[in-house]
Parts: structure tokens; sequence; C-alpha cells
């Protein structure tokens, strides 16, 4: 069975890109536009790994993950977030949440971020 990851992200392009990378890899992906689209669909589908932008209508990355990581089902679940924000208190806030390893940078290279994935959950 193939390894679930829900990407999170207003930004259509970013979207595309990062899905069409993971799909070829073999992983099933489910989208979310916002943060509270990300928490319905990871509490539905309960993903292997979450894909979070930061900067997101709605609600945020940073509390959509804060959500998830209060569920005892989701708790566990790896997460990246992705940001183009620089470093301050913000980001520093997102390192203590998911750990600096887990913050990827925009722009970003596609295959680091599945390099990343694969380290993280394994092959698809």
């Amino acid at each position: 069975m193939a390894k679930k990851i829900l990407v999170a992200d207003d930004e259509v392009p970013i979207r595309r890109i990062i899905t069409e990378k993971l799909s070829s890899a073999g992983y099933t992906i489910f989208i979310a536009k916002n943060g509270q689209e990300a928490v319905e669909i990871a509490k539905k589908e309960k993903p292997d790994l979450i894909i979070m932008d930061i900067m997101m209508p709605v609600m945020n990355g940073i509390e959509a993950i804060k959500i998830l990581k209060q569920d005892p089902d989701m708790a566990n679940t790896h997460m990246f977030v992705l940001t183009a924000m620089e470093f301050g208190e913000t980001e520093k806030e997102i390192v203590s949440i998911v750990g600096a390893s887990n913050v990827i940078n925009k722009p970003f290279s596609p295959k680091e971020l599945l390099n990343a994935i694969d380290a993280r959950i394994g092959k698809a």
C-alpha cells in the first residue's frame, strides 16, 4: 500500500510541483488549500507525512500544526514545514514544534524534498 502524504499550500504552482514529484515516486497525495482543510483531511486520511505551508488563508500552518500535534492520532505524524519567511520569532516557533531539519525554505528543490521524505518515511 502506497504511503500517504498531505500537501497543504495555498499556492497552486507549489502544490502542482510537489504533487507531480511525489505522485511519480509512488506516494498517494492529498491536497489542502489552507490550514483548516489540512486539519480536516489529516484527521480523516491519517497521512504518513504532512507538508505544511505556513502562510495560508483561513488558518495558517502554525495553527494547523498545533491542532494536529494535540490529536493523539496525529501527534507523531512526520511533518515538513514550507516557508519563505526570514528567520525570526515565527521560524523559531516553527523549529520548536517540528524541529530544524523539518523546515524547508522556499524556493526548494523537489528532488531534495523527495529525498528528505524518503529518509523520514521510506520510499513509496
